[in-house]
């Protein structure tokens, strides 16, 4: 998706384990969230034994509108493009990118749902 910069990925394959989508209506400002990402995706890295190295961080939502929702959490690392937002119930809430402020946003559950057609 341009408009979004968000590139959505479509694999046919049964079985897989699936993450909740948080209920656009129901996020607010002062909502706690937290997200996961790989640290050494660019390169296959792995840490000690073969484990994935993750980046992980909390923070409370400061801000909704329309194509963003924006958070308190201060994050430079590159890798967090494309990770995923999640509220404190492990809903998907959005998908990850750094503001000019250098704090992480998301775009909104409600606009991923509609570019998946759901």
């Amino acid at each position: 998706d341009h408009e979004n910069n968000l590139a959505l990925i479509k694999i046919n394959k049964s079985n897989l384990s699936t993450v909740g989508f948080a209920d656009a209506e129901k996020i607010k400002l002062g909502q706690a969230v937290f997200f996961v990402a790989p640290i050494s995706v660019e390169n296959n890295e792995t840490g000690q034994n073969g484990q994935n190295n993750w980046l992980a961080n909390t923070g409370v939502i400061s801000q909704i509108d329309q194509n963003s929702i924006k958070t308190n959490i201060v994050e430079k690392n590159k890798i967090v493009f494309g990770s995923p937002l999640f509220n404190s119930a492990g809903q998907l809430v959005g998908i990850n990118f750094i503001s000019s402020e250098g704090k992480i946003s998301a775009v909104p559950i409600d606009k991923i749902k509609d570019l998946l057609g759901l």
